[in-house]
C-alpha cells in the first residue's frame, strides 16, 4: 500500500461473529499460481516470461537477480468478523492485545 494509513488498526471496541467492519485490505491470488519472471529484474519494466507455478523447476529458490513475481488482486472494503468473540479475546485476557487477531472475510459485492 502506498498510503500513510497503517493497514492494522486498533480495535474500537469489542469484535463479535458477525460484525461488519470497514476498510478491511485483502488479497487474492488466481489458481493454478502464475510465476511471473522478469527477462532484466534490475529494470523498471521491460519484457517478462510467465509460466504455471508447477511447471517451472524450483520456483521461488533462484538468485536475487532471477526475481519472481506473483500477481494478485487487492482491494480494501467492508469484511465479515468469522471469530466468536471468545477466540478474539484470549489474547486480551493474557494482557497482550499487540498479539491479538480476528479471523475476518472480504465482502465482495456482485
Amino acid at each position: 500500500m502506498a498510503s500513510d494509513e497503517p493497514v492494522y488498526l486498533p480495535c474500537g471496541g469489542e469484535l463479535s461473529q458477525g460484525d461488519i467492519v470497514d476498510k478491511f485490505p485483502w488479497g487474492a491470488i488466481e489458481s493454478p499460481l502464475t510465476i511471473c519472471r522478469p527477462s532484466n529484474a534490475t529494470a523498471s519494466k521491460g519484457h517478462a516470461r510467465y509460466a504455471p507455478a508447477a511447471g517451472i523447476k524450483n520456483p521461488f529458490r533462484g538468485s536475487r537477480d532471477e526475481r519472481e513475481y506473483i500477481h494478485a488482486k487487492a482491494g480494501c472494503g467492508p469484511g465479515i468478523v468469522l471469530w466468536h468473540s471468545c477466540e478474539i479475546d484470549d489474547y486480551l485476557r493474557r494482557n497482550q492485545p499487540q498479539k491479538a487477531v480476528v479471523g475476518v472475510a472480504p465482502i465482495v459485492f456482485g
